[in-house]
């Protein structure tokens, strides 16, 4: 995906996300990443042929089957097993083993699939795996959902993606990765109870682009990160307190950040200014000021516990800055929030919580066409007035305002005085009692009115 030269700021506050976003794939629970078959994977119901191989591994009189993927040679998915089964077709590249009953795996019982490169053996009670495994061509190794208490003492050379999700490890060595493969390139621990990684535990790693470490209990982002990383996950580490740029890895090829947080300090993003996409999972945020995030194409907030207070600027000079979007508490708008953003076309703060709307909250934006405050909870504790909200703002460029249950109880006659190109008006649904026709007469291009 290609990203414009400008940025997109999205502040959201449930947990859906918008479709079209690349931070979205790339984090998503996906079943293969970069290998040559489908995420879903659908049986036949023929068993394997004995033209693949001089003998069947389907016996259904022992409920024990294996078959081939409908339309991928190669692929074979096996039920009822308590080991692997032997006779399986020589050119098996792909052997998805999941729910089992696979105790333990001996390395012999794969030696004679001399193709095999991917192996899943998820949620299957796997407690060890023995034997010689570095004579095999697995690229691709999947033992999800297993219960698995440490990473497999194992050398798979040829080792490309591991994916360990909902074991439980609780802690990772500095040796146990770089020991299976220096070639890793992907590394999925999801929901591992993970709550300490030793320094230097992914340094060695000189081939990982794409990282998951969500939901666990980690306090900071790993240190040694090597600097081919392309994506972090660490969403949904409930320990992660603390985003600060000292304990933050300088990352040079990052597009995809995703990370939890309490507490976000000053420039905690500095050294993530490469990445295309930030998701922040911000919970009991006091402040956050975003200037040193003016070379981010995406930045997304899920204010998912209290408020998030923006500090006055907190956006100002993000010069690529295109459209932001809010939806959450955001008690009070400050001013000069986007001051020299000047290439900001939209505002949209729909579904939100406002009690104070201070002046010149919006000035410094030339290039703004649109701005839609709607759907204010906040009106419920605190009308506003907005008396002097746009006065002395520059929004020459201006068509499109929706202020529709705002909240608002009154606007004066010089409210709109500069917002002479406004072209559709929307004021529906507030406290106004009275509304003087002085107040729209500065808008000459005036084609819609709504109230």
């Amino acid at each position: 995906m290609l990203f414009s030269k400008y940025t997109t700021v999205i502040l959201i506050l449930a947990f859906i996300i918008s479709d079209g976003s690349k931070l979205d794939d790339i984090l998503a629970d996906s079943c293969i990443i970069d290998l040559p078959f489908p995420a879903v994977v659908v049986e036949t119901n023929s068993s394997i042929s004995s033209s693949h191989n001089s003998k069947s591994s389907a016996n259904s009189a022992s409920g024990v089957f294996c078959r081939n993927v409908s339309g991928h040679s190669g692929i074979v998915t096996c039920s009822g097993q308590d080991n692997i089964p032997r006779g399986l077709p020589n050119n098996t590249w792909c052997l998805i083993m999941t729910y089992n009953a696979i105790r333990i795996l001996n390395a012999a019982e794969l030696e004679y699939l001399k193709n095999l490169k991917v192996l899943i053996l998820d949620n299957c009670p796997l407690s060890q795996l023995n034997g010689n495994f570095s004579d095999l061509r697995l690229e691709y190794l999947s033992i999800k959902y297993t219960g698995y208490e440490s990473v497999p003492d194992i050398r798979l050379p040829r080792l490309r993606r591991l994916d360990m999700a909902q074991s439980y490890l609780r802690k990772i060595g500095v040796k146990d990765l770089s020991r299976i493969s220096s070639q890793i390139q992907i590394v999925r621990l999801i929901g591992c109870w993970i709550y300490e990684i030793e320094n230097g535990t992914f340094g060695s790693l000189l081939n990982l682009y794409y990282l998951d470490l969500s939901g666990n209990n980690l306090t900071r982002v790993p240190k040694d990160i090597p600097n081919t990383l392309v994506a972090l996950n660490m969403l949904n580490n409930i320990n992660m307190s603390v985003l600060d740029v000292h304990s933050s890895p300088f990352l040079p090829y990052l597009k995809e950040i995703a990370i939890s947080a309490t507490t976000v300090k000053a420039n905690a993003f500095r050294n993530f200014f490469f990445a295309s996409n930030v998701l922040l999972q911000a919970c009991y945020i006091e402040t956050l000021a975003m200037a040193d995030l003016q070379f981010v194409f995406q930045f997304r907030i899920i204010p998912s516990c209290l408020y998030l207070n923006l500090q006055e600027g907190a956006f100002a000079m993000m010069n690529p800055l295109q459209n932001f979007s809010f939806s959450g508490n955001l008690p009070t708008v400050p001013s000069f929030i986007f001051h020299g953003c000047n290439n900001l076309e939209m505002i949209k703060l729909d579904t939100v919580y406002i009690l104070h709307l201070n002046s010149s909250a919006f000035k410094g934006l030339p290039s703004l066409h649109t701005l839609v405050m709607t759907n204010n909870f906040g009106q419920y504790v605190h009308t506003l007035n907005i008396t002097d909200v746009f006065l002395n703002s520059d929004l020459r460029l201006l068509k499109f305002l929706d202020m529709s249950n705002f909240g608002i109880r009154a606007i004066e006659k010089t409210a709109f005085l500069e917002l002479v190109n406004v072209q559709n008006l929307n004021i529906s649904s507030n406290h106004i009692e009275s509304l003087s026709a002085d107040v729209i007469q500065p808008m000459g291009n005036l084609r819609s009115f709504q109230m």
